[in-house]
Order: C-alpha cells, then structure tokens, then sequence
C-alpha cells in the first residue's frame, strides 16, 4: 500500500513550540525498543526531478513486530542534480534533503503483512507505558512537520502532527495525548505547534489498554535542505 499523504502544505503554521503535556525531560527506566535501526535498509531511497517516487522498501529483523516499511516521495526542488534521500545503516535512519529539495518520508511499523501500512499486524501490549520516546542526534528546527501515528486497528487511531522545533537528545512524548488529545479529534491549526489531530470515524482514539497494531512516523519538508537523524525509538516508563 502506498504511504498516505498528509497534504500539510494546506495548513498555516503555528507557533513553533510542541502542545504542552506532549513532551517531557523525565528519565526513563522499563523500555519496549521499537527500533534501534541495527537492521539496514539498503540501498538508500533516492528521489529527484528524475525519480520522484513514492520509492517504497520492506526489511524484517529485530524491530518491533519483525518488519519496517519506509517510503520517500520528492515534493519540489528547483535546483538540478539535487537529490532527497532515506538511509538506514550504522544504527541510525537519516532524512536528508540537498539544498532547496523537499520530500516526504513515512516509516511504518505494523508487523509482517507487506510494504505500507495495511496490516495492523503489531499485536503489542504497550499499556505499561506511559511514554514514547525518540533519540534525536539531530533536527532542522521549523522545517519540517512530523506526524506520529498510533493505531490499533483502521478505525481506532491517532494521528498527531507538529512541527519539529528542533529538539535533540532523547524527547519524550506523552502517550495520553493520543488517547485524549488537544485540541480533539478533527482539530488544525492550533497554536502551540499542532498542524492536526486525525482520529477514527466518530472520534475513535486509539486505546492503549488494547492491542496495538501499528505506529507510524512521517516526516514533511516546509522548507527545503531539510535534514533529520533518529537511532532508537521505544516505548518507556519514567522514572520516579
């Protein structure tokens, strides 16, 4: 399946800050990895004037479920030669774009039913944990929006959208955001950095206390020349 296409471009930006209650600086101790990103993608995805994508690639091993689904999808560039690029190696998932290039990026983690996100497939119990967190060694700031997806079936989910305010290091965000989140379900446009909240038909977050199915990650250029590394992701408790 064909990664689905946030259409962000539409939306004004708001402040640059992240809602607050999403993200947090505690420590934390019990931990679910995700991914850690030791099992390579490669050859990297690689768009441009020439190859516009979507590129999509599917590649089992130690993460969450046994699968990871990537894609890639130039959006505009008016430079020549310039490339936009996803690779997974050293332990680490790069998005690059060269100088005046934008892109779209989703990765996908639904268990073992194919490339995209179709199969809902995690059958994870997450309820011990109240955070979700993500090490940054590096973010453009104000230059991209990022969408994290919670989903425990096609029609209970929580889709968030931010913009990326350039936070490194390891940033924690709160999972009752997604089971209850601000502004609600259909909100856009939100000061305090929320692009959108997107929930199943008739206000159906996903639940926590039930069977996860799948996260997704994507990743939107609002400039161009935007870069982002990210080397572990994982479930977590804080510490006391």
């Amino acid at each position: 399946a064909l990664p689905i296409c946030l259409a962000m471009k539409k939306l004004a930006l708001a402040s640059t800050a992240l809602i607050a209650g999403i993200l947090s600086a505690s420590a934390q101790s019990l931990e679910l990895v995700v991914d850690d990103f030791t099992d390579s993608d490669t050859p990297p995805l690689v768009v441009n004037q020439v190859t516009l994508g979507p590129l999509t690639s599917t590649v089992s091993g130690s993460m969450l479920g046994g699968e990871r689904d990537i894609s890639l999808e130039y959006l505009g560039g008016t430079l020549p030669g310039r490339n936009s690029t996803v690779d997974i190696s050293g332990g680490a998932y790069t998005w690059s774009n060269d100088s005046d290039n934008q892109s779209q990026a989703f990765i996908y983690w639904d268990g073992t039913s194919g490339g995209g996100l179709d199969g809902y497939a995690l059958g994870e119990d997450v309820s011990a944990f109240q955070n979700f967190s993500v090490d940054v060694p590096f973010a453009d700031a104000n230059a991209f929006a990022f969408t994290i997806g919670f989903y425990n079936d096609a029609a209970n989910f929580t889709r968030i959208t931010l913009i990326s305010d350039g936070s490194s290091g390891t940033v924690n965000f709160d999972l009752a955001s997604w089971e209850n989140p601000v502004p609600g379900c259909g909100g856009s446009d939100v000061p305090g950095g929320v692009l959108s909240v997107e929930c199943g038909a008739g206000d159906a977050t996903v639940d926590f206390d039930e069977t996860l199915g799948a996260i997704e990650f994507g990743f939107l250029s609002l400039i161009g020349g935007v870069d982002l590394d990210i080397d572990n992701v994982r479930f977590t408790v804080p510490t006391p």
